[in-house]
């Protein structure tokens, strides 16, 4: 009798172990299908965005002679090849997306956001017909070629679980690292300062660094009038192209700002490094929420037809823009 009342008790026990397993295991596949839920709901304010189909993109040969110590424009000399005109874009677009979540406890989980994106880069070059000392239009087209777009860029979101004031609990995006990837890795950048007048704000880009999503820095980043990158390229004597931007209201695809900006080369720091300075684009304030990103090109992805690749180091910033009004 007490074998059989063993063999029950014991029993009864797995079966409320198990119960309990298949219970966490309902909980945790509940909380990453909310997650997953509002990533594809708001799925602009995460990841990568902006690598949409252009025809005509146009990158600035502008090297800067002598930095501006105040909000001045800084003086540059033009490097235009006076014989030809070079236009750029993208075709055949496609970004694959994949998320995974993992529950770190009954409040917290972490979402890894991974954008796969492919495409085509063309060049375009076309010889350059003067018209006068300081004017010229696009003669016939002298060469094109093409160059595949490969590349993965990487995020991490932290979700806190919330009570509203109702009561009821609910999932929201607490903090984020950047988005950042790069074709390969030759080229990265290593150092990113909003600055304005003397003030300098040094974002970390550490990839365990995570910020508080659209947080305190969003307002410093907004309130800069310059932005120094520092670009690290282990290509021997290589040259990159630097440009960022303002372009993207995540929320509204109709809204569109068309800010953009080419940096311009300052410097190469004893450690081989290279400085690049450049204005950063006035945002109005009515587009409460703005996405953009930073770019370094590889020079030879650009003006070289021979050079087959698509060499890039890219990351995103992501913000709210405040009302100054409250």
């Amino acid at each position: 009798m007490r074998s059989k009342s063993s063999l029950l008790l014991l029993a009864l026990t797995l079966g409320f172990i198990g119960s309990c397993g298949v219970m966490e295991t309902e909980e945790q596949a509940t909380v990453e299908n909310t997650i997953l839920k509002l990533i594809d709901a708001e799925g602009g304010d995460f990841g990568f965005e902006g690598f949409e189909n252009a025809e005509e993109l146009e990158f600035d040969l502008a090297k800067s002679l002598v930095p501006a110590q105040s909000d001045a424009a800084m003086e540059t000399e033009n490097l235009r090849d006076s014989s030809y005109i070079w236009r750029f874009g993208r075709r055949e677009m496609h970004r694959e997306r994949e998320v995974s979540v993992e529950q770190e406890d009954d409040s917290s989980a972490l979402a890894l956001i991974s954008d796969h994106i492919t495409g085509m880069f063309h060049v375009r070059q076309f010889e350059r017909v003067w018209t006068s000392d300081s004017t010229w239009g696009r003669g016939d087209s002298v060469q094109f070629s093409q160059k595949p777009i490969d590349m993965v860029l990487i995020q991490r979101v932290a979700f806190r679980k919330r009570i509203g004031p109702n009561g009821n609990e609910r999932w929201i995006p607490a903090e984020l690292t950047l988005a950042r990837g790069a074709s390969d890795e030759s080229m990265s950048i290593q150092g990113l300062n909003w600055m304005r007048g003397d003030s300098v704000f040094s974002m970390s880009l550490d990839e365990d660094t995570f910020f508080p999503a659209f947080g305190r820095h969003v307002v410093k980043i907004l309130r800069a009038r310059r932005v120094g990158v520092v670009v690290s390229n282990t290509i021997t004597d290589g040259r990159e192209s630097v440009h960022m931007k303002f372009d993207f209201v995540p929320r509204d695809r109709a809204r569109v700002i068309r800010k953009r900006a080419h940096l311009r080369y300052t410097e190469t720091l004893d450690s081989g490094e290279n400085v690049y300075l450049g204005r950063v684009p006035h945002v109005d304030r009515p587009l409460r929420h703005v996405k953009g990103f930073m770019e370094v090109l590889d020079q030879r992805t650009l003006f070289d037809h021979s050079y087959g690749f698509y060499t890039s180091s890219i990351l995103t910033y992501s913000y709210r823009v405040p009302d100054f009004n409250r």
